[in-house]
């Protein structure tokens, strides 16, 4: 056999080179050194081994006589194709996959190492004077690179596919949250398509709702309509059937562009979605979809109930309210929010009195709008009654107790005196009522809240009379006007009374609910109903010349009586300007009161007349019979009434009034009698 140096100088024999067959003998290099129609010149013994042919067989012979590429045509085939590269001048490298079976000793190629399992194979060809005349093969071990490269790779795609996974779970978990709070099927379609675009990665998505006999179908997309259309060489669209218990309602599709690796780095071409994992959760999210119509539609027709209940319940129409100009709202909460129990009402008592109502029902159903219908029609029959308004809620609290009725109901109930301006607020948990005055400031009634309707059939309401000045108006609301998520009730009072001074004293009661229901939701989410009231005070008739001020109240023929007398006689005067005189006077109001109670058959009407220098108190019912001054026995349990009235006031006196009598005294404004 003949050799050549790497330059390609004269050929030698290997007896020329003693030492040239022990190197090729025992090196563990696995090297030949071929001519360039493939024929062994030399080759060590280790590579010899490696392929199962002895050296001194492969020595003259092309090497393709290998054991290995004979047993194997597509590796010969690749063998050949290198060998016709390395001919032409170029470089080749690839690896040889070998197995147990390719006959190579246990022990490796020296007997002493481990068995390759992945050859490197570079044929070099080696030139002279610019052509190629010999081709080295070397062939390198890279059994523990390319294993480490596979477990690297397998590594990688592991966490690939982990990262696949933590993605589509979380994509399953948001979807499923978004579509848990879509209240509407035009919702539920718009979160579908948005949130497909978001976490599915998709160019384009579209959702097609059917409808049924009664509704019409719905259809909304997103992204790149053509994507939708399969144009541009994209992918096709993945349509997703929306079925539920047989029932088609409608279709999903989703598109991706294979040049969109999805939004934020998730995975987003079509493969990573219509495979076997991938195309579960296209049917998990489809299912989601069904249940989340299933549940709006349902939803939908129970707000349509509840929503026609509560506007046959509310007034369509507020009846005229002579001296005063009277308007309403009511806003439905955002989407997402059921109809709840707030109502408005406007009650005609008498020729001079009108009767003025708002309240909440808790809860947002068809069950809360029936309760508030059950209460505002109590309410009104009571009123009507001719009650005055803290035996109102009184009587209306314990029905509400019988009845076992288990929302909280809050109230906010007002008699308004047309003539004299005056209103007496009774409150049952409710937010008390805003007066807005005409010089532009704004004040909140100091009424007592006392408790919720429906609790404790024992409790009583206290009252509160306030005095309206000209062109004043009074406002009503619900917990929706001033409370949000993120305002509670004491910022939204203040927020109130803020938003309250921008409206033109000058504007009517119509402009004043617009402005008021248009701040309050200004910039912030609607979480709950918002009813409005609004009463302005324009008086049709002037005060006499000779009087400062007159209020009257008509009162009904009830022990409780006295105690609103009482009030009511407070409240005035305290306003009036003249606390000093609260004392005397309501004790001897509440004398006359309880007499007219005790000896007198229909209603009585209680007056306070302010002059100059005097207050006149007088007391007016329908009996001629005359009280009569008299000293009772000392173990007498009244009839000292007439007695107190001698002793406090500076004259008092009765008057006939044709179908009855007024009993009345008078104090000077500057004198504070004691009492004995």
């Amino acid at each position: 056999m003949t050799t050549t140096d790497g330059a390609g100088g004269p050929a030698r024999t290997a007896d020329e080179r003693p030492w040239a067959g022990d190197v090729l003998d025992h090196t563990r290099h696995l090297m030949a050194l071929l001519d360039v129609q493939g024929v062994v010149l030399e080759c060590t013994a280790s590579l010899a081994r490696l392929i199962g042919t002895p050296r001194a067989v492969l020595a003259g012979a092309p090497v393709e006589r290998g054991a290995y590429w004979q047993a194997r045509p597509r590796a010969r085939r690749r063998l050949r194709e290198a060998l016709a590269a390395a001919a032409a001048g170029r470089a080749v490298r690839y690896d040889v996959e070998l197995d147990p079976e390719d006959g190579v000793p246990d022990g490796g190629v020296d007997g002493a190492g481990p068995v390759p399992r992945t050859l490197q194979v570079e044929l070099v060809p080696v030139l002279d004077g610019g052509r190629v005349v010999r081709i080295r093969v070397d062939t390198t071990d890279v059994s523990s690179q390319r294993a480490a490269a596979r477990a690297a790779a397998l590594a990688a795609e592991a966490e690939r596919a982990e990262r696949r996974a933590r993605h589509r779970a979380t994509a399953l978990q948001r979807v499923t949250a978004a579509l848990s709070e879509a209240a509407t099927s035009e919702q539920v379609a718009a979160v579908m398509v948005a949130e497909s675009v978001r976490w599915l990665g998709a160019g384009a998505a579209r959702v097609h709702l059917r409808g049924g006999a009664d509704e019409p179908g719905l259809v909304r997309s997103a992204g790149v309509a053509a994507l939708l259309a399969g144009a541009g060489g994209e992918p096709g669209p993945v349509v997703v059937p929306l079925v539920s218990r047989g029932r088609d309602h409608g279709t999903w599709t989703i598109a991706w562009s294979d040049g969109d690796p999805g939004t934020g780095g998730h995975p987003g071409p079509a493969q990573e979605w219509t495979g076997p994992d991938g195309a579960d959760l296209l049917r998990t999210l489809a299912a989601q979809c069904v249940e989340a119509v299933d549940r709006a539609r349902l939803y939908e027709q129970q707000r349509e109930i509840a929503t026609v209940l509560q506007r046959t319940l509310l007034p369509s129409v507020l009846p005229a309210v002579p001296g005063a100009q009277v308007a309403a709202r009511y806003q439905p909460g955002g989407h997402g929010v059921d109809v709840g129990g707030d109502w408005y009402d406007v009650i005609p008592l008498s020729a001079e009195r009108t009767g003025l109502v708002i309240g909440d029902v808790e809860g947002h159903s068809a069950e809360a709008a029936a309760v508030m219908g059950q209460v505002r029609n109590a309410l009104r029959a009571y009123a009507v009654e001719g009650s005055t308004p803290a035996i109102v809620m009184e009587r209306l609290n314990r029905l509400l107790v019988r009845l076992a009725i288990t929302r909280l109901v809050t109230c906010c109930y007002l008699e308004f005196a047309h003539r004299e301006g005056t209103a007496t607020v009774v409150l049952a948990g409710h937010p008390p009522p805003l007066v807005l005055h005409p010089a532009g400031h704004a004040d909140y009634v100091p009424a007592r809240s006392n408790i919720v309707l429906g609790v404790d059939d024992t409790a009583t309401f206290d009252e509160t009379t306030v005095l309206l000045d000209p062109g004043a108006c009074l406002l009503l609301y619900t917990d929706g006007l001033v409370e949000t998520v993120s305002r509670d009730l004491p910022e939204g009072l203040a927020a109130l009374r803020q938003w309250a001074g921008g409206w033109d004293p000058d504007d009517d009661a119509e402009s004043l609910v617009e402005l008021l229901g248009r701040r309050a939701t200004e910039g912030l989410p609607v979480a709950d109903d918002v009813a409005v009231l609004a009463l302005r005070y324009l008086p049709v008739e002037r005060r006499p010349p000779s009087r400062l001020r007159a209020v009257r109240r008509v009162l009904p023929l009830h022990p409780a009586s006295a105690s609103a007398a009482r009030r009511f006689v407070t409240d005035v005067l305290q306003q009036w300007g003249h606390p000093h005189l609260v004392h005397p006077v309501t004790l001897m109001t509440s004398e006359l009161v309880t007499n007219s109670v005790l000896h007198t058959s229909g209603e009585l009407e209680l007056g306070l007349y302010l002059d100059l220098d005097r207050l006149r108190v007088e007391v007016v019912d329908r009996s001629d019979r005359l009280p009569a001054l008299q000293a009772p026995d000392d173990d007498a349990p009244g009839g000292r009434g007439l007695l107190i009235i001698e002793a406090l006031s500076r004259s008092w006196g009765v008057d006939g009034r044709g179908d009855g009598k007024a009993v009345w005294f008078e104090v000077a404004l500057g004198t504070d009698p004691a009492v004995p």
